[in-house]
């Protein structure tokens, strides 16, 4: 019969209190951790709620500047003409890209035929 020896400190002696003792410190730390990182690290969240809100402002105000802008160009000769353009070019690749379309659907429909799921 195997011998048990009363000397395991397992076996022989109670941790419940260190246990206890370090279960209360990683409690506390984690409230300390919590408080701060909501209260105590970061006081310029005041600061940063109230330039969002003034920013926010004169971004609304600079929008109107922006649209006007955008419809200058949008109505100037040049930009009509370079519109154009790119209307022609797109109508003359359309059959060619219609080639294409049709050679890429045959393709993936071959690779479907040929993969097993």
């Amino acid at each position: 019969m195997a011998e048990i020896h009363n000397d395991d400190p397992i076996v022989a002696k109670s941790y419940s209190g260190p246990l206890l003792v370090a279960s209360l410190l990683l409690v506390l730390s984690l409230f300390w951790a919590l408080w701060q990182e909501f209260v105590g690290l970061r006081p310029w969240r005041g600061y940063q709620k109230e330039f969002a809100a003034v920013y926010g402002k004169f971004l609304k105000k600079e929008l109107a500047k922006q649209k006007e802008a955008a419809n200058a160009i949008v109505s100037s000769a040049e930009y009509q003409k370079l519109a154009q353009a790119a209307k022609d070019a797109a109508e003359a690749a359309a059959p060619q890209v219609k080639k294409i379309d049709e050679e890429t659907a045959f393709a993936n429909r071959r690779i479907a035929a040929l993969s097993p799921t």
